[in-house]
């Protein structure tokens, strides 16, 4: 099955009320009453009522009779339909199980590193260390202590990729890992290669650019349907590149993603920063349902998001995201990255996970961050990895009713006692012993095929509700 967000919600039914103690006492009574009154008109004047075999014929003979219409009765208007909604319920819960599972699919976000004009810029922020920047609208460079001879964009990332040198080494050992460079130009990839050659980095590794324009983060994660496999190291630079109106703030990020699979079999444990849980997209007027759906699958319990993260959003969207925020009761202090550092450029996406995941490695709780994607704008939870859904607890439906069985047994019984009782007590029935067992192992069968076609039935009628 193909999971979506907006996948139709499909409701549980309620089991159906067993058959009342009553209706069943007066069921008994009237079988009885038609037996006593049966036997009573067809006794023999010369033979006394107060005898066993009157008894045996008035009474217990009814009473196999009575188990016969019980089973029947019961087996139809009651154990049919449990077993119905019980299979309803369960496939409701199964598909409540896998679809929670998928929204609470995630990445790795085992380290990162951040280069802005504002030291300790997520900290600040915050207000845990000093007093938040206000830049908006301004265009900061990056203040970099440059060797002689060394280019802005190779010393740039030498200082991203030196912090990550143990946990890159570890990952590029253990299976597929691949490095992303976007940067504004391509040449860029040049000075990547020259620096991992200066850091000892394997030179097998899978290296790639993409341009500034390229897929937003949440789109490159989630947008094209298929997970991460393996390790990625991304590093996003937003130079300037000697314009005379640069047209965004200075900034690099470095962030190391790896598959949930992937961080398991890295050898040493390495506990990750973050996990950045499956993304949902909407436009500007879909932003508040699209929330909506979100929080309900608990990635995080909603109350555990303290801070809410969003950059490079234009002003409608920015109103329908705050908008939303507020009107879902979350109870977090609003994060404008652009007011604090400037002007947007590609590199901000990058940015706005990698402080979230910092945050959370700090003890700040959850994060709820929204960026631009092709969609309109992504919204992405940024946390400890999510739980696993809790396992379907629904009871399925008997393969085989014991009251029907139960029911066919007596009738089988009762069917030999009429024959008893028609052809004398002193011989033989008819039919042999075995002939009705045979009889009773089919009528068995017989209610395990209906029941199976009426679960094909359900099942058809579930899948029909499900697209």
């Amino acid at each position: 099955m193909s999971w979506r967000w907006d996948m139709q919600r499909i409701d549980e039914e309620r089991e159906p009320t067993s058959p009342r103690i009553w209706v069943l006492v007066a069921l008994f009574v009237v079988i009885e009453l038609i037996g006593v009154l049966v036997v009573v008109s067809d006794w023999p004047k010369d033979k006394p009522t107060m005898s066993s075999d009157f008894v045996f014929r008035a009474l217990i003979v009814p009473l196999f009779a009575y188990f016969v219409v019980y089973g029947v009765v019961v087996h139809a208007w009651y154990v049919a339909p449990l077993d119905r909604v019980r299979l309803w319920n369960l496939m409701c819960q199964w598909r409540t199980y896998h679809w929670v599972n998928w929204t609470r699919n995630h990445v790795a976000l085992v380290d990162s590193v951040v280069l802005t004009p504002e030291p300790e810029i997520a900290e600040s922020m915050l207000g845990l260390e000093g007093a938040a920047p206000v830049n908006a609208e301004k265009v900061l460079p990056l203040e970099l202590e440059l060797p002689a001879g060394a280019s802005r964009v190779g010393y740039v990332l030498e200082k991203l990729l030196t912090p990550l040198l143990p946990a890159v080494t570890q990952f590029s050992r253990a299976g597929v890992f691949q490095i992303v460079l976007q940067t504004a130009q391509e040449q860029d990839l040049v000075d990547l290669q020259r620096v991992m050659r200066k850091l000892k980095l394997p030179e097998y590794l899978d290296t790639s650019w993409i341009g500034a324009g390229a897929a937003a983060p949440m789109d490159s994660l989630w947008g094209d349907g298929k997970p991460l496999s393996g390790a990625r190291l991304v590093l996003a630079c937003q130079l300037h590149d000697g314009e005379e109106e640069p047209a965004f703030t200075e900034m690099a990020v470095a962030v190391l993603l790896a598959a949930p699979n992937t961080l398991a079999s890295a050898g040493r444990r390495i506990k990750p920063q973050a996990s950045l849980c499956r993304a949902i997209t909407a436009e500007s007027d879909g932003v508040e349902p699209a929330l909506e759906i979100m929080l309900g699958a608990e990635q995080v319990p909603p109350k555990r998001i303290k801070n809410f993260w969003f950059s490079r959003l234009d002003k409608r969207m920015r109103h329908a995201v705050t908008t939303a925020v507020k009107d879902a009761s979350l109870n977090v202090s609003t994060q404008d990255i652009d007011r604090a550092l400037g002007r947007p450029g590609h590199a901000n996406g990058w940015l706005a996970q990698a402080l979230a995941a910092q945050m959370v490695w700090h003890g700040q709780g959850a994060q709820l961050i929204a960026s631009p994607c092709k969609a309109g704008v992504a919204l992405n939870v940024v946390g400890p990895q999510p739980a696993s859904a809790a396992y379907p607890t629904a009871m399925g439906p008997l393969p085989m009713s014991p009251i029907w069985a139960a029911g066919m047994a007596s009738a089988m019984f009762f069917l030999f006692l009429l024959s008893v009782e028609s052809r004398g007590a002193e011989r033989l029935p008819m039919m042999p012993w075995w002939a009705y067992l045979l009889i009773w192992l089919l009528l068995v069968l017989l209610q395990v095929g209906i029941d199976l076609l009426h679960c094909r039935m359900v099942k058809e009628d579930f899948d029909a509700r499900c697209f």
